[in-house]
């Protein structure tokens, strides 16, 4: 941009305010876009902030426990174990029956063998105890006939010696 003094200046002067006015719309298209960008990125920001707003919010909320669906889990599992227990249960309570039958005719067979040994163990005592009496009653009359033996031979000795003195 020259300014001089010849007479090409007010032509110049027009080539000057149209490279301005280039210039000028150049640095405004240029400003323009920059604008969108920042307005771009104020509108990722604002929406990043709203994002995170909204975690914000959930992870200060409470948390608030659903209890009908827990509670419908427990009974479906408090179901289903009845029905399996059940399930397994008839097979067990038959074989238990079964064994126990079994038990019961063993406890007879052996209770009644028991009276039986009870009984023969009372004929064997009550024969020890008769036994055991006539011993004594054995023992008192040899005792007995023991001491008549002893006064026979003591009244014969004083006989004999009655028999010798005389």
């Amino acid at each position: 941009m020259a300014v001089g003094g010849n007479g090409n200046n007010g032509a110049n002067h027009v080539d000057d305010i149209r490279d301005l006015e280039a210039r000028y719309r150049h640095m405004d298209d240029r400003v323009g876009k920059i604008g969108q960008e920042v307005a771009g990125v104020k509108a990722t920001l604002d929406s990043v902030v709203s994002t995170l707003e909204t975690i914000s919010k959930r992870v200060n909320q409470p948390n608030n426990t659903q209890w009908s669906p827990i509670i419908a889990a427990i009974g479906l599992a408090f179901t289903v174990a009845m029905a399996f227990t059940a399930m397994t249960a008839r097979p067990i309570e038959s074989q238990l029956d079964r064994v126990s039958d079994r038990q019961a005719h063993t406890l007879e067979v052996g209770m009644s063998e028991r009276v039986e040994h009870a009984r023969t163990m009372g004929a064997l005592e009550a024969m020890i105890a008769r036994e055991q009496e006539e011993n004594i009653e054995d023992d008192n009359t040899q005792s007995k006939i023991m001491e008549k033996i002893y006064d026979i031979n003591y009244r014969l000795g004083r006989i004999e010696g009655a028999k010798v003195s005389q």
